[in-house]
Protein backbone atom coordinates (compact mmCIF):
# COMPACT_ATOMS: atom_id res chain seq x y z
CA UNK A 1 0.00 0.00 0.00
CA UNK A 2 1.43 3.06 -1.03
CA UNK A 3 -0.78 6.37 0.23
CA UNK A 4 -3.76 6.80 2.30
CA UNK A 5 -6.13 9.44 1.44
CA UNK A 6 -8.51 11.02 3.58
CA UNK A 7 -11.10 12.80 2.08
CA UNK A 8 -13.58 13.47 4.55
CA UNK A 9 -16.69 11.60 3.19
CA UNK A 10 -14.09 8.83 1.66
CA UNK A 11 -10.52 7.64 1.65
CA UNK A 12 -8.38 6.69 -1.42
CA UNK A 13 -5.89 3.90 -0.49
CA UNK A 14 -3.33 3.96 -3.25
CA UNK A 15 -2.17 0.60 -3.94
CA UNK A 16 1.17 -1.20 -5.85
CA UNK A 17 0.21 -5.02 -7.27
CA UNK A 18 3.45 -7.20 -7.36
CA UNK A 19 3.18 -6.90 -11.16
CA UNK A 20 2.99 -3.03 -11.11
CA UNK A 21 -0.15 -2.84 -11.44
CA UNK A 22 -1.65 0.84 -10.09
CA UNK A 23 -5.02 0.37 -8.05
CA UNK A 24 -6.96 3.20 -6.18
CA UNK A 25 -9.69 1.66 -3.58
CA UNK A 26 -12.57 4.11 -2.33
CA UNK A 27 -14.03 3.37 0.65
CA UNK A 28 -16.46 5.66 2.45
CA UNK A 29 -15.24 5.28 6.12
CA UNK A 30 -11.69 5.86 7.45
CA UNK A 31 -9.32 3.12 7.85
CA UNK A 32 -6.22 2.28 10.17
CA UNK A 33 -4.19 1.33 7.06
CA UNK A 34 -0.62 3.21 7.12
CA UNK A 35 2.05 3.01 4.04
CA UNK A 36 3.56 0.19 3.42
CA UNK A 37 1.02 -2.05 5.83
CA UNK A 38 0.35 -4.98 3.11
CA UNK A 39 -2.96 -5.35 2.16
CA UNK A 40 -6.05 -7.57 0.31
CA UNK A 41 -7.99 -6.35 -1.38
CA UNK A 42 -11.71 -7.21 -2.28
CA UNK A 43 -12.85 -6.00 -5.61
CA UNK A 44 -16.48 -6.48 -7.25
CA UNK A 45 -16.12 -6.27 -10.96
CA UNK A 46 -19.21 -4.10 -11.59
CA UNK A 47 -17.65 -1.36 -9.10
CA UNK A 48 -14.14 -1.36 -11.12
CA UNK A 49 -13.36 1.42 -13.36
CA UNK A 50 -10.90 0.19 -16.09
CA UNK A 51 -8.26 2.09 -17.63
CA UNK A 52 -6.19 1.31 -20.64
CA UNK A 53 -2.40 2.12 -21.17
CA UNK A 54 -2.56 6.15 -22.24
CA UNK A 55 -5.28 6.84 -18.79
CA UNK A 56 -8.47 7.04 -20.99
CA UNK A 57 -11.69 4.87 -18.92
CA UNK A 58 -12.00 1.33 -20.96
CA UNK A 59 -15.01 0.47 -18.67
CA UNK A 60 -17.08 2.22 -16.73
CA UNK A 61 -18.13 0.74 -13.32
CA UNK A 62 -21.81 -1.00 -13.46
CA UNK A 63 -22.02 -1.09 -9.40
CA UNK A 64 -21.18 -2.44 -6.64
CA UNK A 65 -18.23 -1.68 -4.09
CA UNK A 66 -14.31 -2.17 -3.36
CA UNK A 67 -12.43 -2.34 -0.08
CA UNK A 68 -8.87 -2.40 0.98
CA UNK A 69 -8.29 -4.22 4.18
CA UNK A 70 -5.17 -4.93 6.09
CA UNK A 71 -3.56 -8.31 5.04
Amino acid sequence: MELVEALGAETLIHVATSTGAKIVARQNFRTKLHPGNPVGLAIDATAAHLFDGQGRLARPATGGAAHAVAA
